[in-house]
């Protein structure tokens, strides 16, 4: 479950999605940094919940800046995709929650 982050004991959360290569910086750099990243998406906000679920579909290859490289060439190993998790209030304030970071080489690729 997530920490509460509302008066109300709730969350109302949301994950941002990034692609980036290593030489970036630190996972920790990069998540403190992550609202500044240009390439990203993110989910649906869903409301007033400790326990989300989503069930959207996401395409990495275009998170590249490069992504007409990436569409010939595929998405390299090295490439690490941040997943961080945020909170919106209802003044629209947002608040990081946490994250993670996955090297893209341990993923698997579905077409």
């Amino acid at each position: 479950d997530l920490p509460k982050m509302d008066g109300f004991g709730l969350a109302n959360p949301f994950v941002c999605i990034s692609l980036f290569s290593p030489d970036a910086g630190s996972a920790r750099a990069i998540m403190t940094t992550h609202d500044t990243l240009k390439a990203q998406v993110s989910t649906t906000i869903k409301q007033q919940t400790l326990n989300p679920s989503w069930s959207q579909r996401f395409v990495l290859d275009r998170l590249h800046p490069d992504a007409s490289k990436v569409r010939q060439e595929g998405l390299h190993g090295n490439l690490q995709v941040l997943f961080s998790i945020h909170d919106r209030d209802s003044s629209g304030q947002e608040s990081q929650i946490g994250g993670a970071v996955v090297q893209v080489g341990a993923c698997s690729r579905t077409e």
